[in-house]
């Protein structure tokens, strides 16, 4: 392998990873409360996210490759999955940095995931894959109304309506 190639791989997976970062800064600008709903939910956890946005991503692929149409059916949920994985960034900002709300944080975050996904071989597949995955089931999830802040117990019956 010569040198040009070398160069040229490192050029297309850093290109690649400030692509999506771009797309993470563009998606906060244009649905912030959907990247927030998606940020608020990781506090539960990302495994069931996980497993939420596995669970359509299986007849997606096999679909895919019984039409032989890959590219055209795959992307779709890959962007859509993306909204997510700005949730995950503005998450991990928060964390990162507390006290940082909205871009600020979503920018410190981004370049974590960022530099994760650079990682040779494992953040090129195995990371990028893993986070779009929980990022499109939290997408999914985000279309569901959040938990209340207040605690689990209902709310009281006034005076009036029980006489």
């Amino acid at each position: 392998m010569l040198f040009a190639d070398t160069v040229r791989i490192v050029a297309f997976a850093v290109g690649g990873v400030l692509g999506l970062y771009g797309l993470w800064l563009m998606l906060f600008g244009l649905w912030p409360d959907r990247v927030r709903a998606c940020a608020q939910r990781l506090d539960g956890g990302i495994w069931r996210y996980f497993f939420l946005g596995i669970l359509p991503m299986i007849p997606i692929g096999l679909l895919a490759g019984a039409l032989g149409q890959g590219a055209v059916i795959i992307v779709l949920p890959l962007l859509v999955g993306q909204c997510g994985v700005a949730g995950i960034a503005l998450h991990v900002g928060r964390r990162l940095a507390p006290g940082t709300t909205g871009a600020p944080a979503l920018f410190k975050g981004g370049q974590a995931l960022a530099l994760a996904i650079l990682f040779p071989f494992v953040g090129w597949v195995g990371i990028l894959l893993f986070l779009t995955t929980i990022g499109f089931g939290l997408w999914m999830a985000s279309f569901r109304r959040p938990k209340p802040e207040g605690g689990s117990e209902p709310p009281a019956i006034p005076e009036s309506a029980t006489t």
